[in-house]
Order: structure tokens, then C-alpha cells, then sequence
């Protein structure tokens, strides 16, 4: 399986590895996404949700679909290929500093390619 590694943007508070980094499939076929980040900061930071958001060929979101958290830095989902998917990245949800809490939502900063089988 392929991980591709990347950081969120624009803080880059967050190493990711995701996997798969680029994908070949077929309408109607499931794919696992799973994702591991680590914290490139020195204050606490905590993942509160991840999700995985679709992108057409044009940039426009089209979708996003909730992952379950498994542990406090992993999260997986299973996607079902629908066919106008182009490409996705992962949105992270996070907050730093637990006593006065700092809000951020955050794409990682590499896109990761769907091809769908002709």
C-alpha cells in the first residue's frame, strides 16, 4: 500500500501519512482511507475530528465523509467510489492550548489522486 506524507496548511501544526497516496478503482468499489498524524508543535494539540473531503476536477468540494477516530492521532473510513470524485484530502479538525483553547480546521496541503477504470 502507498502512503503519501504531507503536512496541514496553513499552520503546518500537523505531520500526516495517509494512505493510499493515489488510488486505481472501479465505480461502485470501496476503498480504505486511513491517516496517522503526529504534532509538529510543542504546545498540546488535540484532533477533535478528520474527515475525507472529494474534490472534482474543477476544485470544488463535493462531498465529505466523517472518519472514526481510533485513536487520539489515527482515524480510517471505508468510501465507496461513486465516479465524479477527482481527487481528496483530508480535513483535520483541532484545537492547541487546553487553557485557552485555539480552533483550527485544516486540509493537509497534497491532494491525493482517484482514477476511476474506463
Amino acid at each position: 500500500m502507498q502512503y503519501i506524507e504531507t503536512k496541514t496548511t496553513p499552520s503546518e501544526y500537523l505531520k500526516v501519512s495517509v494512505s493510499p497516496g493515489a488510488v486505481t478503482v472501479n465505480i461502485g468499489e470501496q476503498i480504505n482511507v486511513h491517516c496517522s498524524a503526529v504534532s509538529l508543535v510543542d504546545t498540546p494539540l488535540e484532533i477533535t475530528s478528520v474527515s475525507l473531503a472529494l474534490f472534482n476536477s474543477n476544485d470544488s468540494l463535493i462531498r465529505k465523509k466523517p472518519m472514526t477516530l481510533e485513536t487520539r492521532w489515527s482515524a480510517s473510513t471505508k468510501y465507496t467510489i461513486v465516479g465524479d470524485e477527482a481527487y481528496y484530502r483530508l480535513l483535520f479538525d483541532f484545537s492547541i492550548n487546553p487553557i485557552r483553547p485555539e480552533y483550527f480546521s485544516e486540509y493537509t496541503s497534497e491532494a491525493f489522486q482517484i482514477v476511476i477504470n474506463q
